[in-house]
């Protein structure tokens, strides 16, 4: 029940979050840029952030959960560190795409060991 529960809340945050506007990235997790063939997401914190790339349009045919298991393979910018997400890996991306939403969010660890998603931010950035 709690994992139903919790899948729940992820998808409400995700489908309120993906109505947002183009944000600044002031204020984000992530400093992120393009190049026109990937996107380069540097982490300017002392912890590693996990993030999602997504097609604006491909989120309502999609079943997504923050990751919340940080030894999992979920993707990530290491603490200090910097990656770059070929526009071919972004989920649901095609070619002319014009637009993608970056989920991106840090895992505070809670009393009993598990850990929760924190400092959910989104962002839609232009790949044009």
């Amino acid at each position: 029940m709690r994992r139903k529960y919790a899948l729940a809340m992820a998808l409400a945050t995700v489908t309120l979050s993906s109505c947002r506007s183009t944000t600044s990235p002031s204020g984000q997790l992530l400093n992120i840029s393009t190049d026109g063939s990937a996107i380069t997401l540097e982490n300017r914190n002392a912890w590693p952030v996990f993030y999602f790339a997504v097609d604006p349009g491909f989120l309502a045919l999609i079943d997504f959960a923050l990751c919340n298991d940080p030894a999992s393979n979920c993707p990530r910018v290491p603490a200090l560190g910097s990656s770059r997400v070929a526009y071919g890996d972004i989920a649901g991306y095609h070619t002319g795409e014009a637009d993608v939403v970056i989920y991106q969010w840090r895992l505070e660890r809670k009393a009993d060991g598990t850990y929760t998603a924190t400092q959910l931010h989104t962002v839609t950035v232009p790949l044009r």
